[in-house]
């Protein structure tokens, strides 16, 4: 069982990714103090909106950055003679559920840890992908956020 908690995970698989040796080089990737790289890895809870930036802007999946699930990269091309195609995922919406969940935490105060956050996540995106949606409504994002939040 793995005992490092998740900030610490992330920090690491960014190394990882990037070849990159110090936490100093991982806060200069994430545009963040070095000071708080180490506050959040003290504290167990990662930056989740600079991960998913992160994410965006690396191609670096943020499955893998979270979970260690999946592959490293997500903009991974396959060439063959005369084309050339995007693998694709459903990550940029798995994306924008996390950020409009952490928007929803920050919006409504509540310290939740970073496995119910993930829960939050994985439960909507299941809801949303049971019902064949493309979005959930952020009235709903908030409202589940404040129930599970309570439990």
């Amino acid at each position: 069982m793995e005992t490092k908690n998740i900030a610490i995970r992330a920090i690491d698989r960014i190394k990882q990714a990037e070849g990159l040796r110090y936490d100093a080089d991982v806060a200069d990737r994430l545009n963040v103090e070095r000071k708080r790289l180490s506050q959040w890895k003290y504290r167990g809870t990662p930056p989740y909106e600079k991960l998913i930036d992160y994410s965006r802007k690396s191609g670096i999946s943020l499955d893998w950055l979270l979970n260690d699930r999946g592959p490293m990269r997500t903009n991974d091309l396959v060439a063959e003679p005369g084309a050339i195609y995007r693998v694709t995922t459903d990550q940029d919406v798995v994306y924008k559920l996390a950020a409009e969940v952490f928007q929803a935490v920050v919006e409504s105060g509540i310290n939740l840890s970073p496995e119910h956050f993930r829960n939050i996540v994985r439960l909507l995106h299941r809801d949303m992908l049971n019902h064949r949606e493309t979005s959930i409504p952020y009235d709903k994002v908030l409202e589940t956020v404040k129930a599970i939040a309570t439990v």
